[in-house]
């Protein structure tokens, strides 16, 4: 019965406020959050709401907080109001009623609200989260500031929704984050650590041999990545934006499982920031789009409001299109009829956008790891380097949340790679050949630390090779630590071989927890030399570990060569001879 009065109240109250909504309300928003060391909060937020409305009147306001409150309580121009909280699952609706001291047209007043919670943080992959409200009634707001006070024993703080904001030390236990809020924000202390999971299989219904590749997660100065397990692979590949792949070899007509586990850990730390070439998709001016974006970067004072100004513009005009992603859906960007943007052809605004301004963009891919902690799909989003700092850009996080907003910082997310329209051997996760590699993310529970293991280098060298001749050699190298080797170098009796580990623009490595053999080809002794045994030395630098090994091999003279070669200087001999008599007896 208590539950239906409740419900018919909020009713009630909605439809009141409802009517003052339609007024021209002006607001002021400001909310002091003070983290206690038990992780208990206590909050106070000051409202001034300024009715412009001739005839409306505001009896009522309403905030929506993402955790639990434990007790509030309001006053309006010193006048005790009634609060009405609705707690479910977690979540708080707090309407507060202004009973009889209703703020009539063209008047201003100034709600205070005290809130307590005993715990507004979640725990999750080895973080605490918070998630702060932002008002969500429907008035216009001319400010809102906010700041945090935090204790220092939680770690350092990572931001994922804003990009503007000030740190300050206030004593020894406590610090302070304040800033002009436009939208929910997500703040994580500490460094994230998750387990990710991929279960895959790959397929060949052809009757012949097939090669594929398989994305392997990278390690970047924010993200450690250790393998626990991993399929069985040929070698491994790494291309020049640092992006890994598995090579497999399918048998005709059969299928591959792919099942690998890596632990993760992410740290706020900034990352390197490398970019590709430019991407060469031009902003079309001449297009009514093009225009349109022409006229909101036109606007902006900086590089961070011209983004803002395009994002919120491509947010509000364009709804998400969630088919297949194509390359050639990047064609019909320009056409006047399109009202739909899938994260590709939205990257491509933004890069286009960016290089346009002289700036450096990149469109990366991976999994947002606390959208949920169950199965994940890939994700694709784009980074512009503006103002010394990363800006984050994903469509798709922010349809799902609701509002227009980017990032500065990534730490809420597992980054597989950069793509660039180059990378024909790239199908980002699946994503654009529609077979999407879906992840796994679970918590850590047993954390075990990897301790490096020098790799074994082994190698195969044919017995007897001719001297001058081309021959092959194997070199087999066992990887019983959990990363990928990459070769810093690779020499062969101190000659470098680096060239022979490359496939067109990607470079051969070793898969980690197994060993890999790799060909070697093209190599020759060119000394001439009869019936000599030397020992081939072969030493490798793999991420900083030198490993070596030293093979026999006897080289012997090809008897055919040589043959030829005396056949040869019998006749070059034979016709100077010839030449040389002829000449003499001319003159004699």
């Amino acid at each position: 019965m208590k539950k239906t009065f409740i419900h018919i109240l909020i009713i009630f109250l909605s439809f009141s406020v409802s009517n003052t909504i339609k007024a021209d309300i002006i607001a002021e928003y400001s909310l002091n959050m003070m983290l206690n060391t038990d992780l208990s909060s206590a909050i106070d937020i000051n409202v001034t709401l300024q009715n412009n409305s001739a005839s409306s009147l505001i009896s009522a306001y309403t905030i929506d907080f993402p955790f639990e409150i434990t007790n509030a309580n309001a006053i309006l121009e010193g006048n005790p109001v009634s609060i009405l909280l609705d707690k479910e699952n977690g979540i708080s609706k707090l309407t507060v009623d202004f009973l009889a001291n209703v703020i009539k047209p063209n008047q201003k007043a100034n709600l205070v609200l005290n809130i307590f919670t005993l715990n507004s943080l979640k725990d999750l992959f080895k973080t605490k989260q918070l998630y702060l409200p932002y008002p969500t009634s429907n008035y216009t707001y001319s400010k809102i500031d906010v700041s945090i006070i935090y204790p220092i024993i939680l770690g350092s703080i990572s931001y994922s929704s804003e990009h503007r904001y000030i740190t300050e030390r206030v004593d020894d236990n406590f610090s302070k984050v304040s800033f002009k809020q436009t939208s929910p924000v997500f703040f994580i202390w500490g460094n994230p650590e998750v387990n990710l999971n991929f279960k895959s299989t790959i397929s060949n219904r052809k009757d012949s041999i097939n090669h594929s590749l398989f994305n392997l997660i990278p390690e970047y100065s924010n993200q450690v990545v250790d393998y626990q397990q991993v399929f069985k692979a040929d070698y491994a590949l790494v291309d020049k934006h640092n992006n890994n792949f598995a090579f497999l070899t399918i048998e005709p007509n059969s299928s591959l499982g792919l099942l690998s586990n890596a632990n993760i850990k992410l740290n706020s730390v900034v990352i390197d920031s490398t970019y590709p070439g430019k991407y060469g998709w031009n902003l079309d001016l001449d297009s009514i789009l093009g225009q349109k974006i022409y006229s909101k970067i036109s606007q902006g004072t900086d590089n961070i409001s011209k983004f803002n100004s395009l994002n919120e513009f491509l947010f509000l005009n364009y709804s998400l299109n969630t088919d297949k992603i194509t390359t050639e859906s990047l064609k019909s960007i320009w056409d006047n009829n399109v009202n739909t943007l899938n994260s590709l052809q939205y990257c491509s605004l933004i890069v286009a956008t960016a290089e346009y301004l002289g700036l450096d963009a990149k469109v990366e891919y991976g999994y947002n790891i606390f959208g949920s902690s169950q199965s994940i799909n890939p994700s694709l989003w784009c980074s512009v380097f503006a103002d010394n700092r990363n800006l984050v850009f994903d469509f798709v996080n922010q349809k799902n949340q609701g509002y227009a907003v980017f990032t500065s910082s990534s730490i809420d997310r597992i980054k597989m790679g950069i793509w660039h329209p180059s990378q024909s051997y790239n199908d980002i996760l699946g994503i654009i050949t529609g077979n999407s590699v879906i992840a796994n993310v679970t918590e850590v529970v047993n954390n075990t630390v990897n301790i490096p293991l020098v790799p074994k280098l082994t190698t195969v060298f044919p017995k007897n090779v001719f001297s001058g001749e081309f021959y092959s050699a194997v070199i087999n190298i066992n990887n019983l630590s959990s990363k990928i080797l990459k070769f810093d170098s690779l020499n062969i009796n101190n000659e470098s071989v680096l060239k022979n580990l490359q496939i067109g623009e990607l470079n051969k490595a070793i898969m980690p927890l197994q060993s890999n053999s790799l060909k070697i080809d093209y190599l020759r002794e060119t000394d001439f030399v009869l019936n000599l045994s030397r020992d081939v030395k072969v030493e490798a630098e793999l991420n900083n570990i030198t490993v070596s090994n030293s093979t026999e091999v006897r080289f012997e003279p090809d008897y055919k060569l040589l043959a030829l070669f005396v056949l040869i200087l019998h006749v070059t001999l034979s016709i100077f001879i010839y030449l040389v008599y002829k000449l003499l007896r001319r003159k004699l």
